[in-house]
């Protein structure tokens, strides 16, 4: 038969032994682990950024040309719906021709008008789908810049942009609860570097 001691001593041990390697495996990741100094910080002026970019200065011309086009076929439908709307006058109110004169302006009407609803929300997803294309691709070259220039964190300093003014204490109250910085060190502004090297990049045609 078992004595108490030969009963317990195993479970004693392995349990000893367990926290024997814990304790080994804490204390190596701790000497292994090496400590963090401090974070390099940069930051970009989004809004300019934007504003200098090449790529934005092509996205827009050729939004521009799009809307020119477009424009063109509305002014065809409105000078379609406009004849149509004058060729009722050539008969006979309540004839069978003037009903039928009424019912094409009136299609033709509303086919203009369905165009120019097109037209808006056409404009809109396009500026929305370049916006958000070179946004993309900022975040991709600051992702290069911080990498080759060892940034850890790069902030959108927007403590340069103006207030607007004659709005609501509502609408105030929400621009200010918007922003994110009250000053940068200019030192810190990595603008340029990123607006050359995005420029370059899609003279190069590697936008």
């Amino acid at each position: 038969m078992q004595s108490l001691n030969e009963r317990f001593n195993g479970p004693i041990v392995a349990v000893l032994v367990a926290i024997a390697a814990l304790v080994t495996y804490e204390s190596t990741a701790t000497r292994n682990m090496a400590p963090l100094g401090p974070a390099v910080i940069a930051c970009v002026d989004l809004e300019r950024a934007f504003n200098e970019l090449a790529e934005r200065a092509q996205a827009r011309t050729d939004l521009e040309d799009m809307v020119a086009q477009l424009d063109a076929r509305g002014q065809e439908l409105r000078d379609r719906a406009d004849m149509l709307e004058e060729d009722i006058q050539n008969y006979a109110a309540g004839s069978e021709a003037h009903q039928n004169a009424m019912e094409a302006a009136t299609l033709a009407a509303y086919e203009f008008q369905g165009f120019i609803e097109f037209v808006k929300r056409k404009i809109d997803a396009e500026g929305a789908r370049m916006v958000r294309n070179l946004y993309g691709k900022i975040k991709k070259a600051v992702r290069a810049m911080s990498e080759e220039n060892g940034y850890d964190i790069v902030f959108v300093d927007d403590s340069s942009v103006e207030l607007p003014i004659g709005v609501s204490e509502a609408e105030m109250t929400r621009q200010i609860s918007a922003r994110r910085m009250l000053y940068a060190n200019p030192q810190l502004d990595v603008t340029d570097d990123l607006i050359t090297r995005m420029n370059n990049a899609f003279a190069a045609g590697n936008p």
